[in-house]
């Protein structure tokens, strides 16, 4: 298994994530959620980086709420997320940064619209050496 694989799921797409460590569970679901909107290319804009400080109850939670809160920036503030760097997580709070650029014309650079993540299927687990996660993504 690759660290990020994409699947089709009825009216939705799907990510799976494998990882050494939950920060880079987190930092591979964005990788991933990306390549689900971006095309490859170029950018043109300002420069930017967003803080992203957030706390939940359960780690599937806290990693819908991280993905859904990158998709904000995209597709409501008009970022073009080139990378996360997850800089502290626990059970129960995530602090990471993101890099990118401001765009006016966003849509130019967008394979597809996501709407949210969703709760469907959501898990983080531990199997052996490695952490897998599982995500649905409604289109």
């Amino acid at each position: 298994m690759k660290n990020i694989e994409i699947f089709e799921h009825t009216a939705d797409v799907g990510i799976e994530i494998k990882a050494k460590n939950e920060k880079d569970i987190f930092k591979n679901a964005a990788k991933g959620l990306l390549k689900l909107i971006f095309k490859s290319g170029k950018i043109k804009g300002k420069i930017i980086q967003k803080d992203i400080c957030l706390k939940a109850e359960t780690k599937e939670e806290l990693l819908h709420n991280f993905l859904n809160e990158i998709l904000f920036l995209i597709f409501v503030k008009k970022i073009y997320v080139k990378a996360t760097t997850v800089i502290k997580i626990n059970d129960k709070k995530i602090k990471a940064k993101v890099h990118g650029y401001f765009l006016k014309n966003i849509g130019d650079y967008i394979i597809r619209e996501l709407k949210s993540v969703t709760y469907h299927n959501l898990e983080i687990k531990k199997q052996g050496l490695f952490f897998k996660a599982k995500i649905i993504v409604d289109i």
